[in-house]
Parts: C-alpha cells; structure tokens; sequence
C-alpha cells in the first residue's frame, strides 16, 4: 500500500512525519493519514513527497504493487502523472522496472500530448536507455539533435541511448503515443 510504503521510506531515512509534511508542503496530519490509508494524496503532493525523499514519482508509486511472477494491471488501475515539467498525461503501463526486484528490463507508457505543444520544456536523454515512441493517434515532430522527424499515426522513431530528443505535437488534435524505455545492451 502507498502509504505504508511511505512510511518505510520515511522511516529509513529517519525523518518525523512533521520532517516529512514540512518538506512536503502539508502538515503532519495529513501525512499521518496518507500513511495509514485514510487518504489518497493528489499527484501534487504525491510529487513534493517523492521530492521530500529523495525518490521519483515513479519509484514512490511503483512500490505499491508486487507479485512473484504476473503482474495484471487493469485499465482503470494504471498509475497516470501529469507530470509537472512535462506537458504530458502518462500512463505507466508495465510494473516499475527500475525497483531492483522488479527489474523488467523496459518500461512502457501511453502518452497524451495536448495540440501545438512540446511534451516537455527541455530536451530528454536516457543515458543508459534506447528509446521508442510510436504514434497512436495524431501528428508528432520529434526533434532529434537538430533533425526533424514528422511521424503520422501508425509510424514510430527509435532513439538510441544518450541521444537528445524533444517531441511536440504539430496537429490540431490531442496525440496519443506509447513510448518504450529499454535497458541498452553496449
């Protein structure tokens, strides 16, 4: 459960709940009751939290699921961030990989890129990952180290580890990608 997660990621880093919700931007109370469940926090607070401990969203929202060998994540039960230096709405679609009992070894999303804007306000580089992007729906640009790739519904774009890459969405409608994060092999 998230809350019990945060609680042991507090704890290990021995800080107070009032250590927490001061670096958090809430009060004790309510990190309190995030942590017995009582509550389910915004992904705002969600992010100052993961800030507060020195985590990602991700990583913080990873460990609320576990399984020994299948994982089912339905629809309605994906882990979606609107995260707040990107332009985009992100579904995490497989487990977490970057949890070291969970490593998959790729990591997958669903993307929505609202018309006329960057998915993000700086350029993106995976150093230690490939990645992927392949247009569900709509009209992307993908700026690839000052190439301009246009991609259409159904094309996708591989970009190799350490490359420096920005997408913006050039069409009149919302564009639906899935990008793929995966472990370089060299």
């Amino acid at each position: 459960m998230l809350g019990e997660q945060i609680k042991a990621l507090r704890t290990e880093r021995n800080m107070t709940a009032k250590d927490l919700a001061a670096r958090s931007y809430v009060t004790p109370g309510y990190i309190s009751q995030i942590e017995r469940e009582y509550i389910r926090p915004s992904n705002t607070v969600l992010q100052h939290i993961a800030t507060a401990l020195d985590i990602s969203l991700e990583e913080l929202l990873a460990g609320e699921k576990t399984s020994e060998k299948v994982e089912l994540i339905y629809k309605n039960e994906r882990t979606k961030i609107q995260h707040p230096t990107y332009n985009v709405m992100v579904e995490i679609l497989t487990p977490y990989r970057r949890k070291p009992d969970r490593d998959t070894g790729v990591e997958m999303i669903r993307c929505t890129l609202p018309a006329g804007t960057w998915g993000s306000s700086e350029e993106l580089q995976h150093e230690k990952e490939n990645a992927f992007c392949y247009v569900l729906a709509g009209n992307v640009e993908c700026h690839v180290e000052g190439t301009v790739y246009t991609l259409k519904e159904g094309d996708n774009l591989f970009v190799s580890a350490g490359t420096c890459y920005r997408v913006y969405n050039c069409g009149e409608e919302p564009a639906e990608l899935l990008g793929v994060l995966s472990k370089d092999r060299g």
